[in-house]
């Protein structure tokens, strides 16, 4: 095995570690004596708590200049000490500081907190030495001969880049080219590095195992499937398409319906019952699903415990900390306060859920929007933002977690490897659990609902090899191919790469660390996605419309939710006759039903993983 290591400088990866931790601390202290007011105009008396203040800091500066010239003599021509110039830098940070130790509050963007500061700057260097990246051209085998340069010249590059430049129009992996007759043809949403593995999987697996040809293309933009259905032109199946396309195609009846075939309550089984919401339409289920996201709740370990916090398991705990946190100029971090001004259904309904509402009628003809709960849901989305002052503008939770103003928060499992790669400072400093739920039942049962939006599989109608679609969409989305998908994208790929299967069965065997599949798992099972029904698109924009009102512009929240009933109620009852249904005003059209926890039996059957 060649990896590229960091062993040689593990002793000054060490000595920067130390440095940060103390720096950390001392930000944490000051701000605990000056109660997180970073005005300058207020004289605090900080070296009376912190009396080696200054002397510390001055020894963090030389310490970080003897450990730059360590580097700049280990370095042999490899070029390591110009990502290693940040730590002067910082030094030259901490002398100024150093020059008014009892203006230390005014000055944590420099010292502790934000993405130049002396802190996040050393943390940036330990990511550069520990992540140094690992590149071969050829190996040569020699005994006693002259070895070629290893710098290839100017002609060879250019040669290589012209080369590179032609062969990219001749790039079939986005080529829906003419597919024979008994070959089945794919269309995948997914980017080239993974066509090529599953490819390559299918090859080796299912057409060996069954003797049915496939060829994959890359699917760049899901506009294409309906240009390509309108000239007959689609393919036979789609893996990988976003769980909430298919209902749209189903509605116009391009998709197969997968509930028809026998074995497809035993494929559904090693599925959350709720990740097939998006892709019921009346009486079908017309996509299995793939992957899924999971919300999780991230928190700073080093910081929680300086501050005797524990991570919270309920939203009334989370109340009962945020004192404690913006006493120290710190806060929680909720989805809905992100920097899109939209909130989609995947920041506003794993609230309403957790307390014990809906957003629809099981007819789905109105909107369950002023019903106690979901209005006391409402209420409570709302006033995290207006009583208890959660940031409402966060253009990158990351960057607060790393730097520590924000050290707790609800993200996806995408922050995990991003934590886990781009911030190795951090490592062991920081935990996840499953987000904060309800108890809405007043049973002792903490309901922790949240969105799962991700990839399904599906199978056209007009496909004249729809028996052998629905033995690939099997075979893709069985427990043993999926945990070898998986393996197979840490391999080639990388960590960074992986996917959540939605299969729950291959998720427990997969190669995810076991620190963030256990809890991972735990919280997959509350998956609960709002199901699609038509115009079911102005309940999303209108409930996002209520939050912002009441947000933003400080409407209460009866007010806004009245506000907007009338334009949801108009909408739907337009869209439900447009498409023959039963609506508020005319009850001669066929009735429809909306999936939801309640019902999803109907369609899935009782599940294992409920």
């Amino acid at each position: 095995t060649i990896e590229s290591s960091a062993a040689h400088m593990s002793d000054l990866i060490d000595r920067l570690q130390t440095i940060m931790d103390h720096i950390n601390r001392i930000g944490l202290k000051v701000q605990t004596i000056t109660g997180g007011n970073p005005s300058d105009a207020l004289d605090w008396n900080i070296l009376k708590y912190l009396p080696y203040l200054q002397e510390d800091l001055l020894g963090y500066a030389d310490e970080l200049e003897a450990i730059y010239q360590a580097i700049e003599e280990q370095d042999q021509g490899l070029k390591t000490s110009p990502q290693a110039s940040a730590l002067n830098v910082a030094a030259k940070q901490l002398r100024r500081v150093s020059k008014t130790p009892n203006k230390l509050g005014s000055k944590l963007p420099e010292f502790s907190e934000g993405s130049g500061s002396a802190y996040q700057l050393i943390g940036n260097v330990i990511g550069n030495l520990l992540n140094q990246p690992l590149s071969i051209d050829q190996i040569y085998l020699f005994n006693e001969c002259v070895l070629p340069d290893p710098r290839a010249s100017f002609f060879v590059r250019l040669w290589d880049g012209i080369k590179s430049f032609f062969y990219s129009f001749f790039d079939t992996r986005y080529n829906q080219t003419v597919i024979d007759e008994d070959t089945l043809e794919v269309w995948v949403g997914q980017s080239s590095l993974y066509l090529d593995i599953i490819q390559s999987m299918i090859d080796q697996g299912f057409t060996k195992e069954t003797g049915i040809k496939v060829k994959c293309s890359v699917l760049a933009d899901n506009s294409k499937i309906i240009l390509a259905n309108a000239t007959s032109d689609n393919p036979d199946v789609v893996l990988s398409i976003d769980t909430w396309v298919p209902y749209s195609y189903a509605l116009r009846g391009m998709l197969a319906d997968l509930s028809s075939y026998v074995d497809f309550q035993e494929v559904a089984s090693h599925h959350i019952p709720n990740n097939f919401t998006t892709l019921i339409f009346e009486e079908g289920v017309y996509g299995l699903p793939e992957t899924q996201s999971v919300y999780m709740l991230y928190y700073r370990k080093d910081i929680l415990n300086y501050l005797g916090l524990e991570p919270p398991s309920t939203w009334g705990e989370v109340i009962g900390m945020l004192p404690i946190l913006q006493s120290h100029r710190m806060n929680f971090y909720h989805p809905l306060g992100g920097d899109s001004a939209f909130k989609g259904y995947g920041m506003t309904t794993p609230l309403i859920y957790q307390f014990g509402g809906e957003i629809y009628t099981e007819d789905g003809i109105s909107t369950t929007l002023k019903e106690t709960q979901t209005v006391n849901a409402i209420r409570f989305m709302t006033n995290l933002f207006t009583i208890y002052d959660l940031p409402l503008q966060v253009s990158s939770f990351f960057e607060h977690f790393r730097s520590g103003d924000i050290p707790i928060g609800i993200a996806t499992v995408d922050l995990y490897l991003q934590l886990k790669y781009a911030a190795p400072e951090l490592s062991g400093q920081w935990g996840v659990i499953e987000i904060p739920g309800m108890d809405s039942n007043q049973d002792g049962t903490i309901e922790r609902y949240a969105s799962a939006y991700g990839k399904a599989s599906i199978l056209f109608e007009n496909s004249l090899m729809k028996r052998e679609g629905w033995e690939l969409i099997k075979w893709w989305n069985e427990t043993s191919t999926q945990i070898e998908f998986m393996q197979n994208i840490k391999t080639n790929l990388g960590e960074k790469f992986l996917i959540i299967s939605a299969n729950m069965d291959a998720l427990a065997q997969s190669v995810w660390d076991e620190d963030i599949k256990q809890p991972m798992l735990r919280q997959a099972i509350w998956a609960r996605t709002p199901a699609i029904t038509p115009g079911s698109y102005i309940v999303e924009r209108e409930l996002s419309n209520i939050w912002n009102k009441v947000v933003i512009d400080l409407l209460d929240a009866s007010v806004a939710i009245n506000e907007s009933i009338p334009r949801i109620t108009r909408e739907l009852n337009r869209k439900f006759a447009e498409f023959g249904y039963k609506t508020s005003t005319d009850t001669s059209g066929k009735s429809y039903l909306v999936p939801m926890n309640s019902n999803i039996h109907l369609w899935i059957g009782d599940d294992e993983n409920d």
